[in-house]
């Protein structure tokens, strides 16, 4: 019997699909499953959706249904991006309650799962939850969940943040429930504006009846936009301060490469320009004027001003496409403008 299934075996089961969407993860994917495989309460359903991988990533597929009871495998044979993969995933896997977006370069803590389940069961409110994301040193914040500017910019809250002299995050001692975990809790008690979708627990009623993530991102800020149609929806999201995860970052695309420039500055104009509220849309179109004419002045110092200029064009040529989905997602929008106003960020500092 193999050692994932003994494990499981043990735990209680939980009505989640685990989607793990694939791009050259090969290095990343063994260990992603065997945390997942020694969570306290284990998932129903695991699909990795390959995007066209390199045949060192294949190699490694081949083997994972018989190192891992319950993990299936897709290949797609071609790049959907992360957007499309995760709702071709989502709509090739059997029914469930719950879906948890998991990337390949992510480890879970053995009770991340459940504390994620307790806080979407606690509160009906929620639509998805995110986890505490910490880098391999232990100490460093990742990620408490994505936050959105009214100007249209997007960043992970707290990232880069450390404790000096703490224990590492990882290690679950008495020390979480004194000052640092006190800190830590009190960091991510602040409700996110979405999570981040490297660890995100979705209802998976709410993410199919806003239509998933949007195809069209291909990758990058995806989540955002997603986050902003299920508030706009009626929804709440946040981030399970005791719920965590550590996160490597950047493993396929390269933090800061040209290709992850261009595809966020591109699709946070569409997440701008699709979703704002009309009020909102025309008030804060000044401020997103002046974040684009800074972000290009900024990239102009760094000498990456045209990976920019590329990103905005596409995102002018996009916009009529934009607008039409604009009108079908306003014409559905059940929160209203001030509960929109107040989920979003409106001061300098971050």
């Amino acid at each position: 019997m193999p050692e994932a299934l003994q494990r499981a075996d043990k735990n209680d089961t939980a009505d989640v699909l685990v989607v793990i969407v694939s791009w050259n993860s090969g290095p990343w994917l063994s260990d992603c499953l065997q945390a997942l495989a020694a969570q306290s309460c284990r998932p129903r359903h695991t699909l990795i959706w390959d995007n066209g991988s390199d045949a060192a990533t294949l190699a490694v597929l081949d083997t994972l249904p018989q190192r891992f009871a319950g993990v299936q495998v897709h290949r797609s044979g071609r790049n959907h991006g992360f957007a499309a993969g995760n709702n071709l995933a989502v709509a090739a896997a059997p029914a469930s309650r719950f879906v948890l977006t998991l990337n390949a370069d992510v480890v879970l803590q053995p009770d991340c799962l459940q504390r994620m389940l307790d806080r979407l069961e606690r509160d009906p409110r929620l639509a998805a939850i995110g986890a505490v994301q910490v880098r391999p040193d232990g100490v460093t914040i990742d990620g408490l969940g994505d936050m959105l500017h009214a100007s249209g910019i997007g960043w992970r809250e707290g990232y880069g943040r450390s404790w000096q002299g703490a224990a590492p995050l990882g290690e679950r001692t008495a020390a979480d429930s004194g000052e640092r975990g006190a800190a830590l809790a009190s960091l991510a008690a602040l409700p996110a504006f979405s999570p981040c979708a490297a660890v995100a627990l979705y209802r998976r009623s709410a993410f199919e009846a806003v239509g998933g993530f949007d195809a069209d991102f291909f990758c990058y800020f995806e989540d955002v936009d997603l986050g902003y149609r299920l508030r706009l929806a009626g929804w709440q999201c946040a981030v399970a301060p005791d719920a965590r995860a550590t996160h490597v970052g950047s493993v396929s695309t390269g933090a800061g490469s040209d290709f992850a420039v261009y595809h966020g500055h591109r699709n946070l104009v569409w997440c701008f320009v699709q979703n704002t509220p009309a009020p909102l849309l025309w008030l804060t179109l000044p401020l997103h004027l002046a974040m684009t004419a800074c972000t290009l002045a900024l990239y102009a110092l760094r000498g990456r001003a045209g990976v920019v200029l590329r990103a905005k064009r596409d995102a002018l040529r996009g916009l009529p496409h934009a607008w039409r989905k604009r009108r079908a997602i306003q014409a559905q929008r059940r929160a209203g403008t001030a509960d929109i106003g107040t989920a979003l960020r409106w001061g300098l500092r971050r």
